[in-house]
């Protein structure tokens, strides 16, 4: 109906059910500016906030104040005071950063900022409120405030929820059937979400919705449209106990089932591997062991040419890294010392037990 702006700043304007005075002030100017009849949209508005509350609460007709709609009453009367001192909050920061702006436009600003922040999904400043705020006090401090606004919006969401928590624990039970139906009806769908973990509010709603069954059968034990309903609520709560039951079954039998698997396979599969690295490390030890016996004959019977090509054989081919840097070591030392036998025989005097000690080192 109007410009895709104005449609955003009503709706979170009205997102809380709530249209402040300063709110309708930020929605007029918004609407003056795009050349709008100021009348017609005030009557537009009032249209939009009259069909809000109707869908939001019981028919305006009823001739009692009924259990829901007191309830929820007491639940945006605790919204709507967090927000006032949220607002607050927020005007004393931004004001540190924009002193040069005016109390009403200081207020109007605020006032949009908060709406916007919470009624965000998340916990973040959404992208249109960072808009705002860069408008507002400049791309320079918008990292400055940012953190301190997202603070300050979790704290005022964290008190929204513990006094709605709190009006939900002390909520009298009603007497009147029409009142305790209308109230199982409104509570049931909050409690059967989760299988598996029931968050703090779902715990505290489950509370409420056994206490007002059992209410409901002292006050009512022979009405059938009662009892109908309790029924109906018990029997879809065995169903979801079934499933949970059968959730929790199928988890416990994939971790026997795991278990069984490490224990069995996994465990001795790994041992196995060991084992048989080990013995491939044996094997690799023992080989090389008796080429450097065989090199030590050959020097001691001044073949020094088959102990050169012999020596050239000491190269380790197991995987083992370790092993194969100290073979390496081990073979181009004793090429070296060969080397020296040939130019000067004298080299091959103690040659043999440097040798004997060469294996023990490597070996160990």
């Amino acid at each position: 109906m109007y410009s895709e702006k104005l449609e955003k700043l009503i709706n979170i304007a009205l997102a809380d059910g709530v249209l402040t005075e300063k709110k309708k002030q930020i929605l007029f100017k918004n609407a003056e500016a795009e050349g709008i009849d100021l009348d017609e949209f005030e009557m537009v508005l009032d249209a939009r906030v009259h069909r809000l509350e109707q869908s939001t609460f019981p028919k305006e007709n009823s001739t009692r104040q009924n259990a829901l709609n007191t309830l929820l009453q007491l639940f945006a009367k605790a919204e709507q005071d967090e927000k006032e001192k949220l607002e607050k909050e927020v005007e004393v920061l931004l004001k540190k950063y924009n002193k040069s702006a005016n109390i009403k436009e200081t207020a109007e600003f605020v006032a949009t900022v908060v709406s916007t922040v919470l009624s965000a999904t998340t916990l973040g400043l959404s992208s249109v409120a960072l808009g705002l705020i860069k408008n507002y006090i400049g791309k320079d401090e918008e990292s400055k405030i940012k953190k301190k606004i997202e603070e300050l919006t979790c704290n005022t969401r964290e008190r929204i929820n513990t006094k709605k928590r709190d009006i939900i624990s002390t909520f009298p039970i009603p007497t009147d059937k029409d009142d305790i139906l209308e109230l199982l009806g409104y509570i049931y769908p909050k409690i059967k979400e989760d299988l598996l973990k029931k968050t703090i509010d779902q715990k505290i709603w489950e509370e409420k919705f056994r206490t007002i069954i059992v209410r409901a059968k002292i006050n009512f034990p022979n009405d059938k449209i009662v009892l109908a309903e309790i029924s109906k609520y018990e029997e879809q709560e065995k169903n979801q106990q079934k499933k949970r039951i059968g959730l929790y079954a199928l988890i416990a039998v994939i971790g026997i089932a795991l278990t069984i698997y490490v224990v069995q396979v996994a465990i001795p599969g790994v041992q196995k591997k060991t084992e048989a690295r080990r013995e491939a490390i044996r094997i690799e030890e023992a080989r090389l062991e008796q080429i450097l016996e065989t090199v030590n004959t050959a020097i001691k019977n001044n073949n020094l040419d088959e102990a050169e090509v012999l020596t050239n054989q000491l190269i380790w081919k197991h995987e083992s890294s370790a092993e194969k840097k100290a073979w390496d070591k081990q073979r181009k030392e004793l090429i070296k010392t060969i080397s020296k036998i040939k130019e000067d025989p004298k080299e091959k005097k103690g040659i043999f037990k440097r040798i004997k000690d060469g294996i023990k080192d490597v070996i160990d």
